[in-house]
C-alpha cells in the first residue's frame, strides 16, 4: 500500500521545510535495506546501519520508514538524467522500513561538503511512523570530519539521538551505526510520562567529553577524559550520589574479573563519585585511594567530581541529584542503555546490552 501524507491538528515535529518531498517517488514496497545508484561504482563505499527503536530506546519499533538524501562526491544534490521526484534532494535518496527487529541499512557513499562552504558533510534523515506525521531527526555527520566544529556539535538537538557517528573501516568500506530512540528531543510527541525518578541523558543521546580526577585504573593520579580516550568502545559508567560506598565498591569488585577475561579493549568501567558529603579534593584523595587499595582495584577506574551539581562534570550528563545512582551503558560514546538507583551488586544485569 503506498504510504501518503498525514495531517495532524498538532504537528509532531514543530514543522518540516522539505520533508514532505519523502513522499515524491515514494515505492509501493519498502525494504529494511537500500542501495544508492552510487554505491556501486564508487570507490568511497559506506554503509549505515542501526536500529530505530520506541521510545523507552530498548524495545525495537517495526515499520517505521527512514527517508534519506545527501550529496555526491561534489557536494552537490545532483538529479538524475531520468529523474522526476524530488530533484532538489538529488539522485542519492531512498527509504527503508524497519521489520520486527527495527533494523536498518544503507548502502551509498560517502557524501562531500557543499563547495566553498564551512558546513560539514552530513545525511539528511526524515521519520515516518504510521500513527504521526513525518519529522526530521539529526542529520548524520561525520565524528572525525574537520568541519564539524565542536560549536557545530554543540548546536545539534539530538532529535532521535545524536547523528555523529564514529566511522570503521572493513575490506576498504566504511561503515557506521546511527541507532534512533523514537521521538527523543522531539516537540509535540505524544510519550506517556514517566514514572518514578528520571536522571541522565537519554538512550541515543551522546557521552560528552569531561575530566573526573581517576585514583585507580589504567589513568590513576589524572583527570584523563574517559570519553576522549575510550569512547570509541564500549563500558560502563556509574555516577555514584550515595554516601554509602560499600554497595558501588562490592559491585567494582565484581567487575574486575570480567574485565580481566574480556580484556580492557571489550570493557572499560568508570565509577564517578559525586561528593555528597562535600570532601575536599585531598579528602576525597585519600578516602577513595584507601578503598580502591582495600578492595584491590586495578581494571575499574575510580574516579570523583567536584558534586553532583557540578556544570563541568555532573550536569553534562544531566544527573538528578536525587538520585543515589546512575548507571550508563555505552558503545561508540553513545548511550545504549540505562539504571537508576540500581541495588544488586552483581554486574550481570548490567552488561546484558554489551558484547563480551
Amino acid at each position: 500500500m503506498l504510504v501518503s501524507k498525514t495531517t495532524f491538528s498538532q504537528i509532531v515535529g514543530g514543522g518540516c521545510d522539505g520533508c514532505e518531498l519523502m513522499f515524491d517517488g515514494i515505492p509501493k514496497t519498502i525494504n529494511s535495506a537500500d542501495t544508492t545508484l552510487a554505491w556501486k561504482n564508487s570507490h568511497k563505499k559506506l554503509i549505515v546501519s542501526g536500529i530505530i527503536y520506541q521510545p523507552d530506546g530498548k524495545t525495537p519499533a517495526r515499520d517505521v520508514i527512514l527517508y534519506y538524501y545527501h550529496t555526491n562526491a561534489k557536494g552537490v544534490y545532483a538529479s538524475g538524467k531520468n529523474q522526476i521526484f524530488a530533484k532538489r534532494h538529488g539522485e542519492l535518496r531512498g527509504w527503508v522500513k524497519t521489520g520486527t527487529s527495527g533494523e536498518y541499512k544503507i548502502f551509498t557513499i560517502e557524501p562531500a561538503p557543499y563547495p566553498n562552504e564551512k558546513n560539514p558533510a552530513h545525511i539528511h534523515m526524515t521519520v515516518k511512523e504510521s500513527k504521526l506525521n513525518e519529522y526530521y531527526i539529526d542529520d548524520l555527520f561525520f565524528d572525525e570530519d574537520p568541519l564539524l566544529t565542536t560549536a557545530l556539535r554543540n548546536k545539534n538537538e539530538n532529535r532521535g539521538g545524536s547523528g555523529v557517528m564514529i566511522i570503521g573501516e572493513k575490506n576498504g568500506v566504511h561503515y557506521a551505526e546511527r541507532n534512533i530512540t523514537l521521538g527523543l528531543h522531539i516537540p509535540n510527541y505524544p510519550v506517556q510520562k514517566q514514572t518514578g525518578i528520571s536522571s541522565g541523558l537519554s538512550v541515543g543521546e551522546s557521552c560528552p567529553a569531561f575530566d573526573p580526577y581517576h585514583v585507580s585504573g589504567k589513568d590513576k593520579g589524572t583527570n584523563r577524559c574517559p570519553m576522549c580516550s575510550y569512547g570509541f568502545g564500549q563500558g560502563v559508567m556509574i555516577w555514584w550520589n550515595s554516601p554509602d560506598l560499600k554497595p558501588l565498591m562490592n559491585l567494582l569488585k565484581n567487575f574486575e574479573p570480567i574485565i580481566e577475561k574480556s580484556g580492557s579493549t571489550k570493557l572499560r568501567v568508570f565509577a564517578m563519585y559525586t561528593n555528597p558529603d562535600k570532601k575536599s579534593e585531598e579528602e576525597l584523595k585519600l578516602k577513595l585511594s584507601a578503598l580502591a587499595n582495600v578492595y584491590q582495584l586495578k581494571n575499574c577506574a575510580l574516579t570523583f567530581v567536584p558534586s553532583v551539581q557540578d556544570p563541568e562534570t555532573s550536569k553534562l550528563f544531566l544527573i538528578n541529584p536525587q538520585a543515589l545512582n546512575t548507571i550508563f551503558i555505552y558503545r561508540k560514546r553513545k548511550v545504549i542503555d540505562k539504571f537508576i538507583n540500581i541495588k544488586t551488586e552483581n554486574p550481570s544485569e548490567i552488561l546484558t546490552r554489551l558484547e563480551l
